[in-house]
């Protein structure tokens, strides 16, 4: 569609070119062209549109989720931790109870 739209006639694109026309079917053949570059690129936005909704869905979708894994990681550290204490906890009664 993006090339459809590079494509296009100059006359089209060009609002001068309406200086060159020298009679009603040239104003006519001009008008048919317009209307549809208007189409195309009223379709092409909207699908720019579309696609930005998707990636403003998929940005919050993806916060979401760095956010829920950000406290999982939290979550994961805080056990991590505990069961260092704990681990180094009951070394030392060992060592206490195998010295005594």
């Amino acid at each position: 569609m993006r090339e459809a739209i590079a494509n296009l006639p100059v006359e089209v694109t060009d609002a001068n070119a309406i200086k060159n026309l020298t009679d009603k079917s040239e104003a006519d053949r001009l008008s048919q062209q317009v209307n549809a570059a208007c189409k195309l690129l009223t379709e092409y936005n909207a699908r720019l549109s579309d696609e930005l909704e998707d990636r403003k869905k998929v940005t919050a979708m993806l916060r979401d989720f760095t956010h829920t894994q950000l406290q999982l990681l939290s979550q994961a550290k805080e056990r991590l931790e505990v069961s260092y204490v704990l681990r180094n906890i009951l070394r030392g009664s060992k060592v206490l109870t195998n010295g005594s």
